[in-house]
Formats: C-alpha cells, structure tokens, sequence
C-alpha cells in the first residue's frame, strides 16, 4: 500500500498537484474566508486560488530535491503551472 503512494510517474504528480489545489482551495474557503469577511481583499476570489498554489510550490521542491522523484515533479510544474496561467487569463481586470 505505501509503494502505491510513492510512484514516480508523470500522471502521479498531475493528480497530486490537483488534490493540494483542491484541498487548499476547500479549506480557504470554508474556513478562513468566513474568519475574514471584513477584509475586502480575502473576499476576492483570485486572492484564495493563489494562496491554494503554495503547498504545490513545496512539494515541488520535496519532489524534486527530497525525494528524487523527478517524473512525479514535473507532473505537478506543471499543473501548477496551468492553473496560474488559468487564474490569470480568468480574472484579469
């Protein structure tokens, strides 16, 4: 069961990097939004998606420079990488 978790494939890192975004992005606006709804900033829907991409940015480096797992790595650049592009396309002003 541990080994499944530790695979170095290119999908591996694809479907992680979607899970950290959406658990993030899950806990962001369940919780600390409603903590901060006086704040004008924390209301804005970009600022939560992009504070959601940290925990992608540090695996990145645990992959990479940690683990070894170069595959899974480059699997989670770049869906870090598309959904940045994506939450800039989406909400520029």
């Amino acid at each position: 069961m541990r080994d499944s978790f530790r695979k170095n494939t290119f999908v591996a890192g694809l479907l992680a990097g979607l899970v950290l975004f959406g658990a993030m992005y899950a806990l962001l606006y369940f919780v600390v939004i409603p903590l901060f709804k006086e704040q004008h900033w924390m209301t804005r829907v970009q600022v939560p998606m992009m504070i959601s991409i940290i925990p992608n940015l540090l695996c990145i480096r645990l992959l990479f420079v940690n683990w070894k797992m170069e595959k899974a790595g480059r699997g989670l650049l770049f869906i870090t990488f598309i959904l940045m592009v994506a939450i800039f396309l989406l909400f520029k002003q």
